[in-house]
């Protein structure tokens, strides 16, 4: 199975644009949800160091898009997107459930499970820095 890639555009070294509504459901046993991110959202894409390129053949702008997208619009808001933005929002998610729904829709875009492996592990044991980050900013908008 295969899922559409979003429109995305770079705009600035390591920065992304999206340019067209992306939507994407995702089910997950007894989750089922649908993404909804609306163009102009800006993301850092695929944060993969050029050392994991080399070691994995992982790229930011490979198969993973999807799964970049929706997991960079997660971790801004820390599992909590604005209103439109997902389909049905009961609660925010959690950043563990962000980091598994990010290796989900990796493997329905058709990532290979080394690269899968490499990429789930880079979110699960770095992603606690832009968490934090985003977790303070969202504090002091508050």
């Amino acid at each position: 199975m295969s899922i559409p890639q979003p429109d995305i555009r770079p705009i600035a070294d390591g920065k992304y644009r999206l340019e067209s509504t992306y939507r994407l459901r995702y089910e997950d046993g007894a989750k089922r949800v649908v993404f909804k991110i609306r163009p102009g959202f800006i993301h850092d894409g695929a944060s993969v160091p050029r050392l994991v390129w080399t070691i994995s053949g992982l790229r930011p702008d490979g198969l993973l898009r999807a799964a970049a997208l929706i997991h960079d619009a997660l971790y801004q808001n820390c599992g909590a997107l604005p209103l439109g933005w997902i389909i049905p929002m009961r609660r925010p998610f959690t950043r563990s459930e962000c980091d598994v729904i990010f290796r989900e829709i990796m493997k329905l875009a058709g990532v290979g499970w080394w690269k899968r492996k490499v990429a789930y592990a880079g979110v699960r044991t770095g992603g606690w820095a832009s968490w934090r980050k985003h977790r303070r900013r969202i504090q002091n908008e508050a």
